[in-house]
């Protein structure tokens, strides 16, 4: 029988189980920068510049830009769409360039400001 007073393992009051013990953090540290050092990660210690540019890869280089510019030459549109864009004689595009405001100003059209008064009502959604 148990003396009175006497609590036991698990009991409220009792003494903390015991946990299993760990081992010390040095020697997973240890363990951490050998199996690094044996993977590679100590590559920047090893590595080597890379090699000069040799005469074909010189010659690619050259290749490409040639390309890169005669595509861009070929993605200009013609002078006479360029200024159709630009300067619309009349209608739908006119109005639009002369007349439609920006996100930023409200997304209107200019001659409409200030004309519908302050209240936006139930319909005008």
């Amino acid at each position: 029988m148990r003396p009175v007073g006497a609590t036991s393992v698990g009991e409220p009051g009792g003494a903390p189980p015991e946990r299993p013990r760990r081992r010390p953090r040095w020697i997973l540290i240890v363990a951490l920068a050998a199996a690094v050092a044996v993977t590679g990660g100590l590559w920047w210690v090893s590595s080597t510049a890379p090699a000069p540019p040799t005469a074909a890869d010189v010659d690619r280089a050259v290749q490409r830009g040639i390309e890169q510019a005669q595509e861009a030459e070929r993605n200009v549109p013609p002078e006479a769409t360029t200024a159709a864009y630009a300067a619309p004689p009349s209608g739908w595009q006119r109005l639009y360039i002369d007349h439609v405001l920006q996100a930023d100003r409200g997304a209107d059209l200019d001659f409409l400001v200030g004309r519908r008064g302050h209240e936006v009502t139930r319909e005008s959604h």
